[in-house]
């Protein structure tokens, strides 16, 4: 079940300069910035690098913020995150649906999120995140194993086509 939005995600042409209209203009608070390369990043979303900063809005809503050389012609919109009560059930399911999916659920590098990106019908980004607190996980340790074995497993399994080109 779909419990609510978790973040909005905006491609920007400069992130130094959207950081100072964001911070500066609409008094968003800066949590973190990085940049994203490796195996993570790849399989979660095909890129070799992304680069993205996160802020807290007045409301505590949040806003994250992403540059990447090859989409400066499509800043903008970029993707809706929404929290999940249960990732594999719905990944299942969209699954099933011949929905595009960049890979199955796999583990944060805190591990302390379960999530997948998929495109909906008329290609726009989801990204589905169940979050687990500390008191599940230590309720049920074997769930929360994060194993790169048992990763790679899950991406050989996940066999779907290449998404169309829309638009």
């Amino acid at each position: 079940m779909i419990k609510g939005i978790r973040h909005v995600g905006i491609i920007v042409s400069d992130l130094d300069i959207a950081d100072k209209f964001y911070r500066n203009t609409l008094d968003f608070k800066l949590l973190k910035s990085n940049t994203e390369v490796g195996e993570y990043i790849e399989t979660l979303l095909g890129k070799k690098v992304l680069v993205w900063s996160k802020y807290q809005m007045p409301d505590d809503s949040i806003l994250e913020l992403y540059y990447d050389k090859h989409y400066e012609k499509q800043n903008g919109f970029n993707h809706v995150a929404l929290n999940v009560d249960n990732i594999d059930k719905i990944y299942t399911k969209i699954f099933n649906k011949g929905i595009y999916c960049y890979s199955a659920p796999i583990w944060d590098k805190n591990k302390k999120h379960k999530l997948f990106f998929c495109r909906d019908m008329d290609g726009n980004l989801l990204e589905l995140v169940e979050e687990k607190h500390e008191s599940f996980k230590k309720k049920n340790p074997s769930i929360w194993v994060d194993d790169s074995k048992e990763r790679k497993i899950r991406q050989k399994n996940h066999k779907q086509k290449t998404p169309k080109k829309i638009g």
